[in-house]
């Protein structure tokens, strides 16, 4: 059984990507293994190294949590590899909300954000016949989407932008930008936002709904659909898309 350590190492350790903290010594560790020998991939002997490193001490941090979790998805692992790793894994997340909650705030630096998921609901959702995403990668998906993506022009992070004219061309550098972007971003979550996991069934009576469907039609069967309400920043409801089989990228729009 693997346990998990809430206290966090100093900042030298970090790496940070897209926001995210992340365990410098891990990724490099991947990164080694990967460029420098071999066939580029992970192997079951490196997947076990990475985890006895992550283990070293009273158990996994949340950063190390996140981090192992990160090469998984950006690395590229043998069969036998991956099926350990997630083997190691599956009783860990199966299931404490509240550690997710917790984990996902602090991923993410958003102590502030209100959080509306029923366990049952979760749990209901991780057994349908084509998911095949959990929920903590729906999850951290899902967040990501909404502080990082701005594909959409309703988006959450386009909106703070114009809202606050936080525009490139005001910046010395991409990084400065997207930095000052992302705490802005950040400070609307945490100012009153409210982050629900939509239910797979609708009531019957449209009358009964106490929550907004996505507005283009996307149903919770077929995809994990969160859904964002920042009441300081605009009257816009946000839904983040994240499809069961894990065959389409993650996306989020807005509406109001």
């Amino acid at each position: 059984m693997i346990f998990f350590n809430e206290s966090l190492p100093p900042m030298s350790y970090y790496k940070t990507i897209n926001g995210i903290k992340y365990d410098a010594q891990l990724l490099k560790l991947a990164e080694k293994m990967t460029t420098d020998r071999g066939d580029g991939r992970i192997s079951l002997e490196d997947a076990q190294t990475i985890l006895k490193i992550a283990q070293d001490g009273p158990g996994i941090t949340i950063i190390e949590k996140a981090t192992l979790h990160y090469i998984r998805q950006h690395f590229h692992w043998t069969g036998a590899a991956a099926a350990w790793f997630e083997e190691q894994f599956a009783q860990s997340e199966l299931f404490d909300l509240q550690e997710l909650i917790q984990s996902a705030k602090l991923i993410f630096q958003l102590p502030g954000l209100e959080f509306d998921i029923d366990e049952k609901e979760v749990k209901l959702q991780s057994q349908l016949p084509n998911n095949h995403v959990t929920f903590e990668q729906a999850l951290n998906t899902g967040l990501a989407s909404f502080l990082f993506d701005a594909n959409d022009l309703e988006s959450p992070r386009n909106l703070v932008m114009e809202v606050h004219q936080i525009f490139r061309k005001n910046f010395a550098s991409e990084e400065d930008w997207n930095e000052a972007l992302t705490d802005k971003v950040q400070a609307y979550l945490n100012e009153g936002g409210r982050f629900r996991l939509l239910p797979v069934s609708l009531p019957a009576n449209e009358d009964d709904l106490d929550f907004n469907p996505p507005e283009n039609g996307e149903t919770m069967r077929d995809n994990w659909v969160f859904y964002l309400y920042l009441d300081t920043l605009s009257d816009h409801g946000h839904w983040a898309i994240i499809d069961r089989t894990g065959a389409k990228p993650a996306y989020n729009y807005g509406f109001n």
